[in-house]
C-alpha cells in the first residue's frame, strides 16, 4: 500500500499555475517554451536554432560544483500512425483542468483530447515546467 503524500509533496498554488502555463502553451510550436527560459536571462545560456523543424536547443550552465545535467524536450510530435495529424492547426488546450484528488495526487483532465484522440503534450511541457522550477538549484 503506497504511503499517503505528506503536505510537503503537494504542489503549491504557484507550481500549479506554472504547470498550467506550460501545458497551455501551443503544441504546434516550441517558441513559447524557449521564450520562457530565454526571458530568465541567466548567465552562460546558449540558445541555438537549426534550419529545420525540431532543430533547436537551449542550454543553461549550472553553477554548482556537484551539478548534474537536467534534460527535457519541448516538442510534441505525432507521426502518421496517430489518428489524424494532430500537430497541424492544433488549438491550445481550453478545457484543461488540473486538480488534486483526495489523496493529494495531481489529476489532469483534458476533454479536447478525449474528443480528438490527440496528445496532451504533458510529457514534454511538464518536464520543461519541472526544469523551470529547478532552474535556481544550480544544476
Amino acid at each position: 500500500m503506497p504511503k499517503e503524500p505528506s503536505s510537503s509533496t503537494k504542489p503549491t498554488p504557484d507550481e500549479v499555475t506554472l504547470l498550467r502555463e506550460f501545458l497551455e502553451m501551443p503544441l504546434e510550436s516550441t517558441d513559447a517554451v524557449f521564450k520562457k527560459f530565454r526571458d530568465l536571462n541567466m548567465p552562460g545560456t546558449i540558445h541555438e536554432k537549426g534550419e529545420g523543424d525540431f532543430q533547436e536547443f537551449l542550454y543553461i550552465t549550472g553553477t554548482r560544483t556537484d551539478r548534474v545535467l537536467l534534460v527535457a524536450h519541448a516538442d510534441t510530435y505525432w507521426d502518421s500512425r496517430g489518428s489524424g495529424n494532430c500537430g497541424v492547426g492544433h488549438q491550445p488546450l481550453n478545457k484543461l483542468s488540473i486538480d488534486l484528488d483526495q489523496a493529494g495526487h495531481t489529476v489532469y483532465r483534458n476533454e479536447q483530447v478525449r474528443q480528438s484522440g490527440c496528445g496532451l503534450g504533458a510529457d514534454d511541457r511538464a518536464g520543461c515546467a519541472m526544469l523551470y522550477l529547478l532552474v535556481n538549484t544550480g544544476h
